[in-house]
């Protein structure tokens, strides 16, 4: 079978070529590709042969682009048969989208298709009338991971309107459905349970505590604790459970929604539920603190600056916590610093075994979580 597929294509030339290119089924379009670029057929090719072929349409591009060889000696062919149709572009944005086909070779692009050519070519498919929502949501979260594809933020920015612009008709058309889901948390004079976790008819997971366990726990290390072991902000070993995990189960949208390979998925039913829960749960905790005159910066101060070092002998840390009047914009911008700077301090602890309050003064490295010591 092989020497008689080699036979053949050591046969083909300029003269047969169309003709048996036109008679090629779809079940053999990467094979008729592959074994071209195997048999080195490229070298008997003429350019004007091949861009008939290519421009006939009758084996989709993106075959072609799978065989290196051949993208090198018709680089210029295959750069204007891509700028020739704006669709195109979904092939470019392929290798940057996540699972859209596990087994498809690499795709490679010839030089001749510069990154100015492909942000055009990608305009191009932003404002024609076949742009896919898919693809225009991949754009506008595109973030660039190699000099292979550099997108600017004009263009992203269109992509991301006519995305929205898209979204918008199709639910005012009546052609999409919609789902709605909720999460509620209460503070219950009526439970024994320390929570009861529920579902009502409204489609809302219903968290309901028990508030004599916190009237009766005002000491800052059970308001503390409570976020580990009644509003599940990390699991039993202390890790955090904010991050959407891949392992967690999916729904239905999880599985058949296009996101780029480096997006961070937020848009997972299970994640956004949690992230719901989570927000609920420390708007009502923080208010409810309010009113027994605790403030849960106090909370925090206390654990780092008290809490560290009567437990472990971790002495020197400092956390700057926002006053009570500060606005909320500035309680965040406040707290993003202090985060920083504890993450720092905890770094020279580890490193150090203490905190030099003049070395970290002068430091000007931003941290970096990946970089953090442990013991």
């Amino acid at each position: 079978m092989k020497k008689s597929a080699a036979r053949f294509f050591n046969s083909l030339d300029d003269a047969n070529f169309m003709c048996h290119y036109s008679k090629v089924e779809g079940a053999y379009f990467a094979d008729f590709w592959l074994l071209f670029e195997h048999c080195k057929v490229y070298n008997k090719i003429s350019l004007d042969t091949f861009s008939s072929a290519i421009s006939s349409a009758h084996i989709p591009l993106r075959y072609v682009l799978h065989n290196k060889n051949t993208v090198q000696k018709y680089g210029q062919t295959i750069a204007d048969a891509m700028m020739s149709n704006a669709d195109n572009a979904t092939i470019l944005l392929s290798p940057h989208i996540e699972n859209l086909r596990k087994d498809e070779p690499q795709l490679y692009f010839p030089s001749e298709l510069t990154l100015q050519l492909k942000e055009e070519l990608i305009c191009a498919y932003i404002n024609s009338d076949t742009a896919n929502m898919n693809f225009l949501k991949i754009v506008a979260q595109f973030k660039p991971t190699s000099n292979e594809l550099v997108l600017e933020d004009k263009t992203r920015l269109a992509a991301k309107r006519k995305y929205e612009a898209q979204n918008r008709a199709f639910f005012e058309n009546g052609e999409g459905a919609t789902y709605k889901h909720g999460v509620k948390v209460i503070f219950s004079e009526n439970q024994c349970e320390d929570y009861i976790l529920e579902h009502n008819e409204n489609n809302e997971m219903v968290w309901s505590y028990n508030i004599e366990w916190f009237r009766e726990n005002l000491d800052f290390p059970t308001l503390m604790n409570n976020f580990i072991y009644l509003f599940g902000y990390t699991d039993l070993a202390f890790r955090s459970n904010f991050p959407n995990k891949s392992n967690a189960p999916t729904g239905f949208y999880e599985i058949i929604q296009m996101r780029g390979k480096d997006y961070y998925n937020v848009e997972s039913m299970g994640y956004r539920v949690h992230k719901m829960m989570h927000d609920t749960q420390m708007s009502i905790y923080y208010q409810w603190l309010l009113q027994q005159n605790i403030r849960l910066e106090e909370i925090f101060k206390w654990f780092f600056e008290k809490y560290l070092l009567d437990e472990f002998g971790a002495s020197g840390f400092v956390a700057s916590m926002p006053s009570e009047n500060t606005t909320y914009l500035e309680k965040c911008k406040l707290l993003a610093s202090t985060m920083d700077g504890v993450l720092k301090q905890f770094s020279l602890f580890v490193k150090d075994g203490c905190i030099d309050r003049e070395l970290l003064e002068i430091s000007s490295k931003p941290c970096i979580f990946s970089d953090i010591p442990s013991f």
